[in-house]
């Protein structure tokens, strides 16, 4: 089952598929808030100042398509356990 048309995204290699992949393991594992929120910005989001991301962060984006961007402004607090379903839906 494919997930994207490659018609109407732009797709990405498989090298910043492993990057982003990597964010998101940092975000959802490591000890350290600072290293959480470097996780995500890794993956490509914009994550303001003085966020605060607690440990088991699940976010669920496509990691093959280069349209998913994910904004979280300054002085967040994203809780312990959260989880963030973010996909865009083109319904036409």
């Amino acid at each position: 089952m494919a997930y994207t048309d490659k018609r109407r995204y732009k797709q990405v290699n498989i090298f910043v598929k492993i990057i982003v992949k990597f964010g998101k393991i940092l975000a959802n594992d490591f000890p350290h808030y600072a290293v959480r929120r470097w996780g995500l910005k890794i993956c490509g989001f914009n994550i303001g100042n003085k966020v605060y991301i607690g440990q088991d962060l699940i976010i669920t984006s496509y990691i093959s398509k280069k349209s998913c961007k994910l904004l979280i402004e300054d002085s967040v607090s994203m809780v312990l356990g959260l989880s963030c379903f973010y996909h865009l839906m083109r319904i036409s």
